[in-house]
């Protein structure tokens, strides 16, 4: 992943910024390997990532280069359509009855958009938790998507 010469010159621009503090370095080369080890989809190393290098918004681009293409979608890629009051509520009821069997992950989607109305989040900082929820529903995630504004 990181053997080209540009992975090398990233990894050391990672270490460069982190050389005061070589946890943060240390917990991204473990976000790696259980990205390569399978154990860790793309969604959520972007939401590690994202997380773990706030504040270093060029580190964070700079990753979407060793990612899957399909890992890179911007909020806006996804092919909308208008939404109505009515999708919303559809989308809604989808999701319960995806859950139904473990409600866990609807009443975290709910807690997720009391928690964004609330305070106010970004739609980014949105979408990375409704993709970490909804990390093996690749179409409740598109789904999600419809509802952001461009």
């Amino acid at each position: 992943m990181f053997g080209t010469k540009g992975g090398r010159e990233y990894l050391m621009t990672v270490r460069t910024t982190f050389e005061n503090n070589r946890e943060k370095y240390d917990e991204f080369l473990k976000i790696m390997k259980d990205f390569r080890a399978n154990r860790i989809d793309h969604i959520s190393v972007r939401s590690q990532v994202r997380t773990l290098f706030e504040g270093h918004e060029e580190l964070i681009v700079g990753l979407n280069q060793f990612l899957p293409k399909r890992s890179m979608k911007s909020l806006g890629s996804f092919q909308r359509q208008d939404v109505t009051f009515a999708d919303a509520i559809d989308y809604v009821f989808k999701v319960k009855a995806r859950f139904e069997d473990d409600d866990r992950p609807y009443k975290s989607f709910l807690a997720i958009l009391k928690m964004y109305t609330e305070y106010e989040k970004n739609h980014a900082e949105l979408y990375d938790e409704i993709c970490v929820i909804f990390r093996d529903q690749d179409d409740l995630r598109e789904g999600f998507a419809q509802f952001l504004p461009r």
